[in-house]
């Protein structure tokens, strides 16, 4: 340290206006030092910067010896990637923590207590549940036409003779109905399982957010 102090004071001292100069103009002329590290962390100073050190960090001094400005080190591509990929998932970050928090303020206040989301719960389930009970008989009605549907065509077929096209059509029709129905009962199993799962959801963070500190 105290080699490279005095190497920098008298690099500053030749830097500095000579006295003659000085007397002619009033003033001193503005210089600045700059100071920089290479690769093998030495040390520089100097009024400018050697071409292949240009995109290393340096400093900034009058000829004083006092810093007037810093310099960072320009980036290269992968470390401007990282840094704004590091900033989104910061962002990111504090856009889910806001969320959670106003998901939390509402949950507080929506439920009083853990009951009271065990009764929503209920009530959400019962209109998806009372659908499928619905579609249970609409399911058998359909099945039972088909089974006839099916004697029908089986009959035929032991007598070697051509299905009628009306017949065909009605089986069509029928297994049409019975995909339908099938796609409904699992749009429905697919809502309860998913009301079920956001109850679980808030009556877990509901507990997590009342228990004693």
């Amino acid at each position: 340290m105290k080699v490279e102090r005095a190497a920098a004071l008298l690099l500053l001292a030749l830097l500095a206006a000579p006295p003659a100069l000085a007397e002619t103009t009033g003033s001193a002329p503005t210089k600045k030092i700059l100071k920089w590290t290479d690769e093998n962390g030495k040390v520089h100073y100097g009024e400018s910067i050697p071409p292949e050190y240009q995109d290393r960090a340096r400093t900034e001094m009058n000829t004083s010896g006092v810093e007037k400005r810093k310099f960072d080190a320009s980036q290269t591509p992968e470390q401007r990637r990282a840094a704004e990929e590091k900033a989104s998932a910061e962002r990111d970050d504090r856009a889910k923590r806001a969320e959670q928090q106003r998901r939390d303020v509402a949950l507080l206040q929506t439920y009083t207590n853990v009951k009271d989301i065990d009764e929503s719960r209920d009530r959400s389930l019962s209109i998806p549940q009372q659908a499928l009970l619905g579609l249970a008989v609409r399911m058998k009605r359909a099945q039972e036409r088909m089974a006839g549907l099916q004697k029908e065509v089986d009959t035929v077929t032991r007598l070697k003779k051509p299905i009628p096209e009306a017949l065909k059509e009605e089986v069509a029709d029928q297994n049409g109905e019975i995909a339908q129905l099938k796609q409904e009962r699992a749009r429905f199993d697919d809502q309860i399982e998913k009301i079920r799962a956001k109850h679980d959801a808030d009556r877990k963070r509901y507990l997590e957010l009342t228990a004693p500190r």
